[in-house]
């Protein structure tokens, strides 16, 4: 009966592990703060497009992002100072994606967790955005 008993729980206790196990996933979430800084000594109005979505921003400025495998596209707006640019900020794929998928028991699965969710990916932190200002600005 108590051998019943400890099966069972090790049982369940090993499925826990292989159905929760997306270590990116739980560990660092699905989406990650950015700090976005300029070249400009004003703020600079811009839109960051991340998955599908697109947000308006007046840089410098902290912003809470989707992680994805696609790039991470900031658009500096065009005003009486300042020239339109875009760059694209790439992503790359996490430390805590190779964590699971070569020292956990449930790589496969936890690894899989974390491409569907699209935790396995990450931008880097800060973020310098070249700012051009226009020649007959004063």
């Amino acid at each position: 009966m108590i051998i019943s008993k400890l099966l069972t729980k090790f049982f369940f206790a090993t499925a826990a592990i292989f159905i929760l196990s997306g270590c990116a996933t739980v560990s660092q979430g699905t989406t990650q703060t950015i700090n976005i800084m300029t070249t400009a000594n004003k703020r600079t109005k811009a839109t960051v497009t991340f998955s599908k979505d697109t947000i308006p921003v007046l840089l410098p400025q902290a912003v809470s992002v989707k992680k994805s495998s696609k790039d991470l596209i900031i658009t500096v707006e065009e005003s009486e100072c300042v020239l339109p640019s875009t760059i694209a900020v790439d992503s790359h794929l996490t430390p805590w994606f190779w964590g699971n998928m070569f020292l956990s028991l449930s790589g496969i699965l936890g690894s899989t967790t974390d491409s569907a969710s699209g935790a396995m990916w990450e931008y880097d932190n800060n973020i310098l955005v070249g700012v051009a200002r226009k020649d007959d600005c004063k």
